[in-house]
């Protein structure tokens, strides 16, 4: 129904404050923000969280390490929106325009968690439907296979996501913020390979 159609979305926008990705608090656990800790902006006062051995050259084989932590919140958000890509179309008592808009809001997500994905781990598992059981061991796509997909996701949800939100919908990703994005993965990734 319509209604599920709408739990499919806020489910996949829930996926974005997962502890080890955009949560406000996330118990001194490895998440997205921490990434500064790499650099020298910021320094982690956490020692076993591993990330000062990352930026001085120290860590090695017998440590282990914090950017394995938003891996799994990373895939469980791209499910999230590979069932509302996969179902929504299919909802009888939404306008074709209302299926669009949702569709390209969880692309724009799922784009939003490649990037996070490549960003780390370079070549990782595309995975762009829905996978049974017998699916769950894949192995790891080309970065720019990952790419090519974050592109076409982003595109898409561009052309059809609205310049702004209001009402209740305020706050949902727009076509500004999916072209923001396509812009910053086609930096990282122009010329690649």
């Amino acid at each position: 129904s319509a209604a599920d159609a709408e739990l499919g979305l806020t489910g996949c926008y829930d996926a974005l404050q997962e502890n080890f990705l955009f949560a406000q608090r996330n118990q001194n656990h490895a998440a997205l923000r921490e990434r500064e800790c790499f650099t020298d902006n910021a320094m982690n006062g956490f020692l076993y969280q591993r990330y000062n051995n990352i930026k001085n050259g120290t860590l090695d084989a017998t440590m282990s390490i914090p950017l394995l932590r938003p891996w799994g919140a990373l895939y469980a958000g791209i499910g999230r929106a590979n069932q509302v890509i996969a179902n929504v179309p299919n909802i009888e008592d939404l306008s074709a325009e209302d299926k669009a808009q949702i569709v390209a809001q969880a692309k724009a997500i799922r784009a939003l968690m490649y990037w996070h994905l490549t960003e780390a781990w370079d070549d990782v598992p595309l995975i762009n439907t829905l996978l049974g059981p017998e699916e769950l061991q894949i192995p790891s796509n080309d970065a720019l296979d990952i790419y090519a997909q974050m592109v076409a996701d982003l595109e898409e949800a561009a052309d059809i996501l609205p310049d702004v939100w209001s009402g209740n919908d305020y706050g949902k990703i727009t076509s500004g913020a999916a072209n923001a994005l396509l812009a910053r993965v086609h930096l990282f990734f122009y010329g690649y390979h």
